[in-house]
């Protein structure tokens, strides 16, 4: 079967329907500004960010 049909058709659904059918069966991607957020490390939730591990100072 082509993983781009529909039951209902052969076209794909459209983007109002996608939304609600998302939000029926609870699913949540994040969003395009969510990954951008992360990736620039502007994560609200974590904003303490752990140091480095300290390295040993001490010659051999």
């Amino acid at each position: 079967m082509n993983a781009n049909r529909n039951r209902r058709g052969g076209t794909q659904p459209d983007e109002k329907t996608r939304e609600r059918s998302a939000e029926e069966r609870n699913i949540v991607s994040p969003t395009p500004r969510d990954v951008r957020a992360k990736a620039a490390g502007d994560e609200g939730e974590n904003d303490e960010k752990s140091d480095p591990p300290a390295t040993d100072t001490r010659s051999l």
